[in-house]
């Protein structure tokens, strides 16, 4: 599966380079009108979903009172969802997979049965400010017609 990763070794923290800063300078600029609309998409998300069986927002979204950097739901069927949604040039993923399934930190896991559970629902949708509101009711509108 194309979302599916491992964390196996321990790796590295990098700090960004002076380029790398440079750019990101500028673009703190340009966050509060990224912000807004990404909180518009998030609202648009959750209209659009609101009826949909089987789909779920992932967190109690607030779009009117936070920015998020991602869009997530629940979905039963969250594989077949994300290899539909692919089939229709529709890219998700599977943002989050439990440290205690990670191979890294097995030794160490107990008492996660909740959220190992619960991860096999989680999708993230696609959330950046330019997506256009035709782009979100295309996503909408294949997650209604998933059955």
């Amino acid at each position: 599966m194309h979302w599916f990763y491992e964390i196996s070794v321990l790796g590295y923290k990098y700090n960004m380079n002076d380029l790398a800063a440079s750019i990101g300078v500028v673009q703190l600029k340009k966050l509060p009108k990224m912000n807004k609309r990404r909180s518009e998409i998030i609202r648009r998300y959750l209209n659009g979903i609101e009826r949909i069986k089987g789909i779920q927002p992932l967190l109690p979204f607030e779009p009117e009172n936070y920015f998020y950097q991602m869009f997530g739901i629940r979905a039963e069927r969250r594989d077949e969802l994300m290899i539909f949604l692919k089939s229709k040039g529709i890219a998700t993923g599977c943002h989050y997979t439990p440290l205690s399934l990670q191979p890294l930190f097995k030794p160490y896991a107990y008492g996660c049965d909740y959220i190992e559970k619960e991860a096999d629902k989680f999708i993230t949708l696609p959330l950046h400010a330019d997506l256009t509101n035709e782009e979100v009711d295309y996503v909408i509108e294949n997650l209604k017609s998933f059955q």
